[in-house]
């Protein structure tokens, strides 16, 4: 059985990327942070609240919950972890749906060049 545990730390470092990069659309208040630790090669994980789930629950706002395999994870040197947050942040879009953007990679080294 997995077992999730909340990131406090990876919560504050997103908050710090999301700032250096110029991210102010996401709300912090509605993205969650965990880890967990599983035999798979996922590094990290964003979920969210997806349309369908909101006309079934139209009372509870969209939010994402971003998981991290610790196992994965702490493979990676500091750099290469920030690049993995900056990747997950990168699908929340601009309206903050609950849906994901795709994200190109030239994406990813343009906003990773401002880490």
């Amino acid at each position: 059985m997995v077992t999730y545990t909340e990131a406090p730390d990876l919560r504050e470092r997103a908050i710090k990327i999301a700032a250096r990069v110029g991210m102010d659309h996401i709300d912090f208040d509605r993205l969650f942070f965990y880890r967990y630790t599983c035999d798979t090669r996922t590094i990290a994980k964003i979920t969210g609240f997806f349309k369908t789930l909101q006309l079934a629950y139209p009372h509870i706002r969209p939010f994402y919950v971003i998981t991290f395999n610790e196992k994965n994870f702490n493979r990676e040197n500091e750099e290469e972890q920030n690049q993995t947050i900056l990747h997950e942040l990168l699908h929340i879009p601009k309206t903050f749906s609950g849906e994901f953007s795709k994200i190109a990679h030239s994406e990813i080294r343009r906003r990773s060049r401002l880490l």
